[in-house]
């Protein structure tokens, strides 16, 4: 009986707070947006491996892993940044909700690191990366087609009962 009560005020004393803390932090999170004429590039992270950088001349990369035959590139002017940018701002959230959730770093001139948000709009990152994946040119094209169709960016959507 004298152990459990131990317990339990161990309990109070240092577990209560801990949880009341991580609650309080997680409804204070702010999604960070700096100005679209400090952006240098903007790095979408998926869950699946893949990863989706566009600068701001609209050319960029899509990678996945870190294998170098794994890399397509894509030139400038595929994307519109400022059009782009002005779509996922609105989209932007400061913590994680789903498992397909998409990290978004907005990387200014400069930075060597840079915050993290969240797009849960699974409809808008897929067409964002079907972009991507249309006018990405790889050196090894045929491998490259391969991780696209073996690994795509994001999980199966859930089968309906």
């Amino acid at each position: 009986m004298k152990k459990n009560r131990v317990c339990a005020i161990f309990a109070c004393i240092f577990m209560i707070p801990a949880l009341v803390c991580q609650t309080n932090a997680d409804e204070g999170a702010k999604v960070v947006v700096p100005a679209l004429d400090k952006v240098v590039e903007i790095y979408f992270t998926f869950d699946s491996g893949w990863n989706l950088i566009i600068r701001s001349d609209g050319s960029g990369k899509l990678r996945y892993g870190s294998s170098p035959l794994a890399v397509g590139a894509f030139p400038a002017g595929t994307f519109t940044f400022e059009e782009l940018y002005n779509q996922i701002i609105g989209r932007l959230k400061a913590r994680r909700v789903l498992r397909n959730d998409v990290a978004v770093a907005l990387s200014k001139e400069g930075d060597v690191s840079v915050s993290a948000n969240y797009i849960d709009d699974i409809p808008f990152m897929k067409s964002v990366f079907a972009v991507g994946a249309e006018h990405a040119v790889a050196w090894d094209s045929k491998t490259f087609k391969k991780l696209l169709t073996d690994y795509p960016p994001f999980a199966p959507d859930e089968p309906k009962p």
